[in-house]
């Protein structure tokens, strides 16, 4: 119950019908809006943006059928379930009837003061933008897959569980081929496959969906594609009714557990996840990589949270992403380099080095998402820590390679407290190799990047 104090603090929203109203009368009503957290990775990959996303607000004030408009993907982790607990002051009619309304908002990550905010959508309200999007034929309506089709949704509703069918536990995914227009209307809908006790709600529901227009070199067009709506009454889902086919609710069930470090749970989600996404017609690879991250996610956080049990869950980490990965990649060697930590941390300089080794293997070859340093960042702290490890076994010529590879990587290929304990390692290499002159400039280079990386002297005392 709103207290008084709070409903006076509310103003009054004027409307004659259903609305889509602006960011800014929007704002008028927000009672209570916290910012999701800056993902670790993109932190990490200093990576900037704002995402954008459009949602219902209810008779109660309280936010529904959140949809994301646009973002990096590195960003929008954990954002969505933020924006489903702000809550809002009703807006209402001029007969003081409550009525839902949908509006937009922005959430803006900058990496250069690591501050999360809210902003204006960049979109103004009530244009209608459209977006280049991949598809085939030569005429009208051009056929677009399904994750193409989801790329571009503007409005959806999600419809309720069929009563029969939940009483009779009827479970499945819906497949449904929709006809939109240039402006993005489904102007029509048949359904393709699906339990029988489900297609009329789902038919019926994705007919008010609504399409950012499609374009093809700039011009809007007509299309044609598959939608999924799947149904499901595992305790573990989010939703009842899913937007996307078994593989996408497998995903959503696998957010929901490993909030809560169900680590069983969370894995069985996301290897079936993977499973079925190697053997679907669809394009699934996002899937696969989602998949990983959420493993990650779950068993770095069940490490923290059990340092007695940190090694086993690295190696049980190590194991399952190099199984699933397939082609191994930079989730493996994320799961390399977290286990080598490990091993670091212990003083299992052999071990640890050999985890380093094998990220090092899989991160050269590794090419990094538009707009982000994930693998040149892991593999610079891989070349950085490879070199100390061999140092620490009296490794002096094995080591130098490692320690070149590392000192010479510009700021966003290698973390600033990982080049300094290198450099600081790495002119004491070259003395006792007898490079006197080139141990000298390396030292003198070290302290030059201390006097413009004033963090770097607490990572100077751990070296030490």
């Amino acid at each position: 119950m709103r207290s008084i104090v709070e409903l006076l603090a509310c103003p009054l929203a004027l409307f004659a019908q259903p609305a889509e109203i602006p960011f800014a009368e929007a704002q008028r009503n927000a009672v209570s809006q916290p910012m999701p957290s800056y993902p670790a990775l993109a932190k990490e990959a200093k990576l900037s943006g704002t995402i954008q996303f459009e949602f219902a607000i209810d008779l109660q004030g309280r936010v529904a059928n959140v949809e994301l408009l646009s973002g990096h993907p590195l960003l929008i982790s954990g954002a969505h379930d933020v924006v489903k607990n702000w809550r809002y002051c009703p807006f209402v009619l001029l007969d003081g009837t409550p009525r839902t309304i949908t509006t937009r908002v922005g959430i803006k990550f900058d990496a250069a003061t690591v501050s999360v905010s809210l902003v204006e959508p960049t979109s103004k309200q009530g244009a209608i933008n459209g977006s280049e999007a991949r598809m085939s034929g030569t005429a009208e309506p051009y056929l677009v897959t399904a994750k193409v089709l989801a790329d571009h949704v503007r409005r959806t509703k999600w419809p309720d569980y069929p009563p029969a069918a939940k009483a009779e536990k009827i479970t499945g995914t819906v497949r449904m081929r929709l006809a939109v227009d240039r402006l993005g209307n489904v102007t029509d809908v048949s359904a393709a496959d699906g339990p029988p006790a489900l297609t009329a709600v789902a038919t019926a529901s994705a007919r008010q969906w609504a399409y950012r227009p499609f374009l093809r070199t700039g011009t809007a067009v007509a299309v044609t594609g598959d939608a999924y709506l799947t149904f499901t009454l595992n305790p573990d889902a989010q939703l009842p009714v899913f937007p996307g086919d078994e593989i996408d609710t497998l995903l959503d069930a696998a957010r929901m557990t490993v909030r809560d470090l169900k680590i069983d749970a969370t894995e069985k989600y996301c290897v079936e996840a993977i499973q079925r996404a190697r053997s679907s017609k669809e394009d699934h690879s996002y899937t696969i990589q989602d998949a990983l991250r959420i493993l990650y996610e779950l068993y770095s956080r069940a490490a923290n949270a059990d340092a007695s049990k940190s090694e086993d869950l690295h190696i049980r980490l190590t194991a399952i992403t190099a199984e699933q990965e397939q082609p191994n990649g930079f989730w493996t060697a994320q799961a390399e380099f977290g286990l080598g930590g490990v091993y670091l941390s212990q003083r299992r300089f052999q071990e640890a080095g050999e985890q380093y080794a094998g990220a090092i293997k899989l991160l050269e070859p590794c090419v990094d998402p538009p707009d982000t340093r994930f693998c040149s960042m892991l593999l610079g702290d891989a070349l950085g820590y490879q070199a100390v490890v061999l140092y620490a076994q009296g490794k002096i010529t094995e080591s130098l390679p490692f320690f070149e590879k590392a000192v010479v990587r510009p700021d966003g290929a290698i973390h600033e407290k990982t080049k300094v304990v290198a450099m600081s390692i790495y002119f004491k290499v070259l003395a006792q190799l007898g490079r006197d002159a080139e141990a000298k400039e390396a030292a003198k280079r070290l302290q030059e990047y201390q006097q413009a990386h004033p963090d770097a002297a607490k990572a100077m005392r751990m070296a030490r």
